[in-house]
């Protein structure tokens, strides 16, 4: 079990509103208000309350934005790469291709959840082939085709290190017994094709291991007395091939490890104290060498912008359940994930947390998962995935495509006792 720690649309004209409003009774009346339409796009507002209301009226590739039925993209040279729900200008590849893992479904013979998508989730496919059937914990991608994967020990007595070059069809074993003897690795973030950190702990749970590779990972440099922490670390995210930040369980000093290097572990420093976090960790997001959000155990929602020596704290979730994942997007805009279904986004504005969680109409039994993992790239395409908090275990993947307005299931291919944490190409890590 885990260890808690488009299609692109070009636009209708004016007149089309004009006769949707004579069926819907919608207003032609105002512009295409927020996210910078107002000045940019000629279109009227169709209002809405939902998506589901812009796909009815109009139909696919349109949501619910600002109380009006916009573009999921308005492509400028209609080159069909647009895909987000603000044309930005730019004509970036929409984040479409992702990874996300879990727990093996039990049992001998029980093969490894690792599910690629290059759709945004439409269609997942397994990509377990060559890996053992261990539970796998994290994942982090290079690219569309790069990734690496993560997780407990194998037959070969240490943590499972796997990299794929080609999307997942083929498969490379890293690191060895003899660096790695006893370790389980929970988190993995890449910088590039070649840099990648990584972490986890002993047997005992009472080593922290972090380590590093400058070559794919065909050698690591590890790290574990140097770090002055007695406890296994359960998620690194790599700003750059300097920045790191990690984090890890409550230790012998009475609170949870928080370490930075931007020395690329020349140095480590251990940040944070007994009044913030005081419970275990479970997920990070760093931005940069000062910022970073973390949540854990018992409502743990916490930002740095000047490298803890300063933190912002919130409690985010009724009924002080934990909360599994973050994703930042910058400084000021974040998601996260927890238990009893939930989902929250702050508001950049005035730094309150938004209950966006999906609803039973939306998914149901939503409110017996414990949501663990959540990934965005442009703060609208959203996936979350969780783990079954009743009998009998089994995972969930959900998505909105409208910032939370609407969410829809996803289906997974293979069994499994639940999912873990995503990486898509082009999001926060």
């Amino acid at each position: 079990m885990f260890r808690k720690p488009a299609q692109a649309f070009f636009g209708i004209a004016a007149a089309a509103c004009v006769a949707l409003s004579a069926v819907l009774m919608l207003s032609c009346g105002r512009g295409w208000y927020g996210r910078g339409f107002e000045n940019r796009h000629p279109h009227e507002c169709i209002e809405c309350q939902s998506t589901s209301e812009c796909t009815a009226a109009i139909g696919a590739g349109w949501a619910c934005l600002d109380f009006c039925c916009q573009p999921f993209a308005d492509d400028d040279d209609n080159d069909n790469d647009d895909a987000s729900p603000v044309d930005d200008d730019d004509d970036e590849s929409p984040v479409e291709v992702g990874w996300l893992v879990g727990n093996t479904s039990g049992g001998s013979g029980a093969s490894a959840v690792v599910l690629r998508t290059t759709d945004g989730g439409a269609n997942w496919l397994s990509m377990a082939t060559g890996l053992p059937g261990v539970n796998m914990h994290a994942v982090s991608v290079a690219g569309d085709q790069i990734a690496w994967v993560v997780g407990d020990a194998d037959s070969q007595g240490y943590g499972t290190i796997y990299r794929t070059a080609d999307g997942g069809q083929t498969w490379q074993r890293q690191g060895d017994a003899t660096q790695f003897a006893g370790v389980t690795f929970f988190g993995v973030s890449a910088v590039d094709e070649s840099h990648v950190w990584i972490c986890g702990g002993g047997i005992s749970n009472t080593t922290a291991v972090i380590a590093h590779s400058e070559d794919a990972g065909q050698t690591w440099t590890m790290w574990s007395e140097e770090l002055a922490v007695d406890i296994e670390m359960f998620k690194v995210s790599a700003v750059n091939d300097r920045t790191v930040w990690a984090i890890g369980n409550v230790d012998s000093k009475g609170y949870a490890a928080v370490l930075v290097t931007v020395t690329g572990g020349g140095t480590w420093e251990r940040v944070g104290s007994a009044d913030v976090v005081p419970y275990g960790l479970i997920d990070l997001s760093a931005i940069d060498d000062q910022t970073a959000w973390i949540v854990g155990v018992n409502d743990t929602v916490i930002r740095t912008v000047n490298r803890g020596s300063n933190w912002d704290q919130w409690g985010v979730v009724p009924g002080f359940y934990h909360v599994n994942g973050v994703c930042a997007q910058d400084a000021n805009a974040a998601w996260i994930a927890a238990d009893q279904g939930g989902v929250y986004r702050i508001d950049a504005d005035s730094e309150n947390w938004i209950d966006v969680s999906p609803t039973i109409n939306d998914v149901p039994g939503v409110k017996g998962y414990e949501l663990i993992g959540i990934c965005t790239g442009d703060g609208q395409s959203v996936w979350v995935s969780g783990i079954n908090a009743n009998y009998p275990p089994g995972g969930i993947i959900i998505h909105t495509a409208d910032a939370g307005h609407d969410w829809a299931q996803q289906q997974s291919p293979v069994a499994t006792d639940g999912f873990a944490y995503f990486s898509f190409a082009g999001a926060c890590k």
